[in-house]
């Protein structure tokens, strides 16, 4: 019970140095988390959020295994055959489902496949659930010996809740490093939508009190707030739920009244505009629409509707009169990543596949050394699949460190090798 007075909340762990038990063994305070942060198995609300501060080799991995971290916490369900496995996957996802908020370990009995093709009805089977459920982590196990397959539903990347905060630094006596923008990018990074919301009305309000690059650390950790919703918006095909910050900045009160008292007032009115221009910036993403098939229905779709929602945004907002400033500064910004994407090459491999967001991301977060130095880097524990600086697979950039999502794989339970990674 007493997880529940920390909702709302963000929590700040700092695990860049250990403590000694009454034994005289080291120990780092993220190992005593033993189900560690993800709500699906820590028992901490969604509304609860994660800083995890940590040293340069004080990367918790296991955090993302859900099979580990959930022990005592997963859900076995046992099925007959494939075709029954299937219809209650099938019967149990989509809007309003509460499925993918637990992990579920599912035992298949007599699949029916042929003698040598078990690896290959894995992987369709893999192929399957990524289709079914495109934000879920899943592993299929599968034995020879016995005809049996086992699936495990992880985490799924809706659940975001965890920033991790690495300090490449000898020590913390880093300035910089310990509360200059780095360190504020972080924190608001890790905010929850209404925390961070909340925390932007506040300092444009008073802006005198605070920093210069307070506000904008705000502004770029609502950008990618926002890329990361609508990642899930793009993988999930469409569905308004995963646009968990968007929603908030449409409708919560302290946002309603700012945008309802910018009149006359040129510096609150300019940072509106800021904001909507990057909203737009990215509902226009060239990544929807590809230029050897502009016209593909589902991904026009998609782009077309993220454009509508953010003139949503800048009317409820009130920026209709000034809709010729924000589509101002949104081709500023969309010139500033086309430069940044040719700057980029032969340094970072940003990879044609989603270029754009991956661009808008790195630019906006600090992945952008000239912005933010390379003292602190920060990240999402789990991140979107195409959305990173770095591929699924392999590390891609000459010096940023990155925490990377453990894929989707088929393992042989009798051998225990991974034969098939997507």
């Amino acid at each position: 019970m007493y997880k529940r007075q920390f909702d709302n909340k963000l929590v700040v762990l700092l695990n860049d140095r250990p403590y000694h038990e009454s034994g005289g063994e080291e120990v780092y305070p993220l190992s005593k988390l033993s189900h560690g942060c993800m709500p699906q198995t820590s028992g901490f609300s969604t509304s609860t959020r994660w800083l995890v501060v940590t040293g340069q080799e004080r990367t918790e991995s296991t955090l993302l295994d859900a099979e580990k971290r959930g022990e005592g916490k997963v859900t076995h369900k046992e099925f007959n055959s494939l075709s029954e496995y299937k219809h209650f996957v099938s019967s149990n996802v989509g809007p309003g489902k509460d499925f993918e908020a637990s992990i579920y370990k599912c035992d298949i009995l007599g699949t029916g496949a042929l003698l040598g093709f078990y690896e290959k009805a894995a992987s369709v089977l893999l192929w399957w659930l990524t289709t079914k459920e495109p934000l879920r982590q899943h592993q299929v196990y599968f034995s020879e010996d016995n005809g049996k397959f086992s699936v495990l539903h992880g985490y799924s990347r809706a659940f975001n809740s965890v920033v991790v905060v690495t300090n490449k630094g000898e020590d913390n006596s880093d300035v910089d490093a310990t509360r200059g923008a780095p360190m504020c990018l972080a924190v608001a990074e890790a905010m929850g939508p209404e925390l961070l919301i909340e925390t932007f009305c506040k300092v444009v309000k008073d802006r005198k009190k605070y920093a210069p690059f307070v506000l904008e650390a705000l502004k770029d950790a609502a950008t990618t707030s926002f890329l990361w919703d609508v990642a899930n918006y793009v993988k999930s095909h469409g569905e308004d739920e995963r646009l968990v910050f968007y929603n908030a900045w449409i409708s919560h009160p302290k946002m309603l009244e700012l945008a309802q008292s910018h009149h006359g007032n040129p510096e609150i009115e300019n940072d509106l505009q800021d904001l909507a221009a990057r909203f737009g910036c990215i509902s226009h993403t060239k990544d929807l629409v590809t230029w050897w098939f502009p016209w593909r229905r589902s991904k026009f779709a998609l782009r077309k509707q993220l454009v509508s929602k953010v003139d949503v945004l800048v009317s409820v907002w009130c920026l209709a009169k000034n809709r010729p400033e924000v589509e101002t500064k949104r081709l500023e910004l969309k010139a500033k990543i086309k430069n940044h994407i040719t700057a980029a090459r032969g340094k970072i491999l940003l990879g044609a596949h989603q270029r754009w967001r991956k661009s808008m991301m790195h630019f906006h977060s600090s992945s952008n050394e000239e912005k933010y130095g390379t003292t602190t880097t920060s990240s999402r524990l789990m991140e979107a699949d195409g959305h990173k600086v770095h591929g699924e697979g392999e590390e891609v950039t000459k010096c940023t460190r990155r925490i990377r999502k453990p894929k989707n794989a088929v393992v042989d339970m009798d051998s225990g090798e991974r034969r098939c990674v997507l």
